[in-house]
């Protein structure tokens, strides 16, 4: 699906949330509208977007209260001064010059329950996120951008996201929060896949926090294996999404360029094939060469041409996976 797509159907979920009808969603949608034209809407494009008087009265007064809304959103201090819990955490950090891990969570919540209160549908892409770990300093500065925003690789965020920052964290939560309480609904396996506007959703806290104790250790040894099974399933949603290149994924997960490396991707291969595993060590040369000859980037072909054991076998070995999983 494309990003116009993607963005329609964020306008279209927002006008939802406002209780606008279907024919009204579908002319914006004819039209081409997104959600960053609101605020560019004049009397004479709403007249002709909406010709019926009473669906154009309502319409104009969620607009307003969306303006001022959003107007809010990008003063944090006028947010966080308007609320209890947020004249703590002003508070907090006036006494103490910086903010603790409790603190931050309070200060996180309050965020992403303001960006979700007008539509509880709406998306977190990394802009915005860029733009509120900004803000974030700029009041707070004991804060560093990394730890709200998180920190990535690559030459985009959304090639090898190493680390996903607190405002993430917490919109992912309160998702799931609202998806118990039966008032966000599950999504279908298509919208689902427009989720990677706002990255691939962990199935719970803890499976988040496990990869991210992946991406930052190395050892103990026994440890890495325990979560590595644990997180099969997600690290291969993320593999999946990114699409990222063999070399980005390795460095994401320090454990694999340990000597015994390979072992993690035995484990990956064998809880998804496990009757196939004896035919891959009989083939495992013959799939190698067949790899190298069907790489198409240059970098990737000397990254296995000129490695020697164990780390050729560990990165021959991961070629073959991947293609085996996203090719086949």
């Amino acid at each position: 699906m494309s990003n116009t797509d993607d963005r329609n159907d964020e306008m279209s979920d927002l006008l939802r949330a406002w209780g606008v009808s279907q024919t009204v969603i579908d002319t914006f949608k004819e039209n081409g509208m997104q959600i960053r034209h609101l605020n560019k809407l004049t009397e004479f494009t709403i007249d002709k977007l909406i010709p019926r008087a009473g669906d154009r009265l309502d319409f104009m007064e969620h607009l307003q209260q969306y303006k001022d809304r959003l107007q809010s959103q990008n003063d944090l201090s006028a947010l966080l001064q308007a609320t209890t819990s947020g004249q703590m955490v002003l508070g907090h950090f006036t006494t103490y010059g910086s903010l603790n891990n409790n603190v931050r969570k309070v200060l996180a919540n309050d965020i992403i329950n303001n960006e979700l209160s007008s539509n509880i549908h709406a998306r977190m892409p990394s802009e915005r996120i860029d733009f509120l770990a900004k803000e974030i300093v700029k009041l707070f500065p004991s804060e560093t951008e990394v730890m709200w925003k998180g920190a990535y690789g690559g030459k985009s965020r959304r090639e090898t996201s190493v680390g996903r920052g607190l405002l993430l964290q917490t919109y992912y939560s309160i998702r799931r929060k609202l998806r118990k309480c039966g008032v966000l609904a599950k999504e279908s396996s298509a919208c689902a896949s427009r989720e990677s506007v706002s990255d691939v959703e962990p199935d719970d806290d803890t499976d988040a926090d496990n990869i991210q104790w992946l991406k930052n250790n190395s050892k103990p040894w026994k440890k890495v294996l325990e979560l590595w099974e644990k997180t099969n399933n997600m690290r291969l949603r993320f593999l999946k999404k990114d699409a990222i290149a063999v070399h980005d994924y390795m460095d994401s997960y320090p454990a694999l360029k340990h000597a015994n490396g390979y072992l993690l991707l035995e484990q990956d291969f064998n809880q998804m094939y496990s009757n196939a595993t004896m035919k891959l060590y009989a083939e495992f040369s013959v799939l190698e060469a067949f790899i190298i000859k069907n790489l198409t980037s240059e970098k990737e072909k000397l990254s296995i041409e000129n490695s020697f054991s164990p780390g050729k076998k560990i990165i021959s070995f991961l070629y073959i996976y991947i293609y085996i999983n996203f090719f086949h």
